[in-house]
């Protein structure tokens, strides 16, 4: 079905609206809807409900995050339709967001509630308030202070459309549709994403710890976890693989200076990045990096303590004390190494010599240094790190595909919300399949 224009258009009279059809009503929001905090002194409700990036969930109510039963007595409640928005810290799209609660609750008393109070759809409304957030109208309203916010007779003052009712609920349903469409798109090239990776991860694995060779001779490694490796190749200690060991940095850095500092979260995808954040204007020679290092994640979240990084620029920099400098010796190549250290399995065993504290997790490098890995010649460690590089670039540009794939799909979702609840499109002709099935059985 090709959606058109509709036929007259007017003025809304705000600016960030535009023209909008002729018959449809412009509102201010308190015209239409009401705020309302209702306590919930008495634990009334024990459904504890969240506002997160895919909408109002619900979380438990037993103690989380430090909270304590009683401190769910200063929660509001919140009904069956009720909109909830949190307003707070706009220029972060990931903190401020718009629900539609789908079940009587308790919510956030940091959350903004409204509820309806003229015969509007909810569900509607709840699209038109996504398409201001999308939009950064609640940012360009709040401010460009660093914690810009709305508050409830400021998000009331908000001029809203108010086509009529039918309209209305042919639009929820129209977009409830299409985006349930594109989400269920974007499901599915996330998933090649999932699979992508899992396969690069088996693909390296496999080349560092079995070889190129699929008829080498292979002999058990005496380790449970690696198993059987070519008969030819060395089983040592990490520490034999390393000519150096050196801690970073411990000096607060600065916005600008000579030598870049890099941190845990420099390092992605078993590379060093240089975003050029943070730095000092002296350090000793001997915490400088060189190309061909390998930065090591000592102390990180459990899922990321242990990552390693190769460094592959000359640039002028040097490391947090939070990461470890690895040097190899000559029976080691660095790019061969750093595949290894950053496949499952070898990770798995940095976690579980990782000594947990609150909310991160320390692995010492020289206890580390222990655990024992496979090492082949050196000429293969050349072969491997070659076939490695294709492998992984080739991997690479089809999850960029996918993931270019999925930007596209969010920019059409959010241009889809926009146009419909603007009017930009007509969906008045717009039917469910299951109706159009249904009128063609009847005809």
């Amino acid at each position: 079905m090709t959606l058109s224009p509709y036929p007259e258009y007017k003025d809304s009279g705000v600016n960030w609206l535009s023209q909008v059809p002729g018959h449809w009503g412009v509102k201010r929001g308190k015209f239409v809807f009401r705020t309302l905090k209702e306590i919930n002194s008495q634990l009334q409700c024990n459904d504890r409900l969240a506002l997160t990036m895919k909408g109002v969930i619900e979380r438990s109510t037993e103690d989380v995050e430090g909270l304590q039963p009683a401190d769910f007595m200063t929660y509001q409640v919140v009904e069956k339709d009720d909109l909830i928005f949190k307003l707070i810290d706009l220029q972060n799209i990931k903190t401020s967001r718009v629900g539609l609660i789908p079940k009587r609750g308790i919510v956030s008393p940091a959350y903004i509630r409204i509820m309806r109070t003229a015969v509007v759809s909810v569900a509607y409304m709840f699209q038109y308030y996504f398409f201001l957030y999308r939009n950064n109208i609640f940012n360009e309203l709040g401010g460009s202070g660093v914690r810009s916010a709305i508050n409830a007779g400021d998000l009331l003052d908000i001029s809203v459309l108010v086509p009529p009712i039918n309209e209305q609920e042919t639009i929820a349903a129209f977009l409830d549709h299409e985006t349930a469409r594109i989400d269920g798109l974007i499901a599915k090239q996330e998933r090649l994403i999932e699979l992508l990776k899992e396969k690069r991860q088996a693909v390296i694995s496999h080349a560092v710890t079995k070889g190129l060779n699929p008829d080498a001779p292979m002999k058990d490694s005496g380790v449970d976890w690696l198993g059987q490796v070519p008969e030819h190749w060395d089983v040592l200690q990490l520490k034999r693989m390393l000519s150096d060991i050196v801690y970073g940095t411990s000096e607060s850095s600065n916005d600008d200076g000579e030598y870049e500092v890099l941190g845990m979260g420099d390092i992605q995808g078993g590379k060093v990045l240089f975003p050029g954040l943070r730095f000092l204007d002296d350090i000793p020679r001997e915490l400088l990096i060189e190309q061909g290092d390998i930065l090591f994640n000592r102390t990180n979240s459990l899922a990321l303590v242990g990552k390693c990084g190769l460094v592959e620029s000359d640039a002028v920099a040097t490391f947090a004390s939070y990461l470890v400098r690895f040097r190899t010796t000559p029976n080691a190549l660095s790019a061969y190494l750093n595949y290894l250290l950053n496949i499952d399995s070898v990770l798995a065993q940095a976690r579980g010599m990782a000594l947990p504290s609150i909310s991160q997790a320390n692995l010492n490098p020289n206890r580390y240094g222990y655990i024992h890995l496979c090492c082949p010649p050196i000429d293969e460690q050349e072969d491997i790190i070659g076939f490695l590089a294709k492998e992984t670039e080739g991997f690479r540009a089809l999850i960029e595909k996918a993931e270019s794939a999925i930007e596209l799909m969010k920019e059409h979702r959010t241009a889809l919300i926009s146009a419909a609840v603007t009017g930009k499109i007509d969906v008045r002709g717009w039917r469910a399949p299951e109706q159009k099935a249904e009128a063609m059985t009847a005809a």
